[in-house]
């Protein structure tokens, strides 16, 4: 099945990589696309960067009580599609997830923490708080 026909059987994108925008030194960026529930935004995010500084580049306030490096998770998401198009979840996520929000945090892999997860491909993910960055 090819990758156009995944997204017409689905309301959720399959694996739809773009490599539209120019980066450093000319050179074209494979960018993915992330749509943040239950507000419908969406918003392109190049490949390996993170949930929240995509959205943050694309004009959107991301909830955040720390200085984005994973301790206090109040940038936590629950991703409703492509958990597997997400880096994997690493040592200092995994331990400040079970820190502040206890073990059972970590046994359910659609938690993440939006300033380490980084984007491999599209996502659906789903985060009240999140919109456009005004000030």
């Amino acid at each position: 099945m090819s990758v156009k026909e995944q997204s017409q059987t689905s309301n959720y994108p399959k694996v739809r990589i773009r490599a539209a925008h120019p980066g450093a030194h000319g050179t074209m960026v494979e960018m993915a696309r992330v749509r943040v529930e239950p507000a419908g935004f969406e918003f392109e995010a190049p490949l390996n960067e993170t949930v929240m500084d995509a959205a943050n580049a694309a004009g959107y306030f991301w909830p955040v009580g720390c200085n984005r490096n994973g301790e206090c998770t109040n940038c936590a998401m629950e991703v409703f599609s492509g958990v597997g198009r997400l880096s994997g979840m690493g040592r200092f996520e995994r331990a400040n997830l079970i820190r502040q929000r206890g073990a059972r945090s970590v046994e359910d892999p659609r938690i993440r923490l939006a300033c380490q997860a980084r984007v491999l491909g599209d996502v659906v993910v789903y985060k009240s708080g999140v919109r456009p960055d005004t000030i």
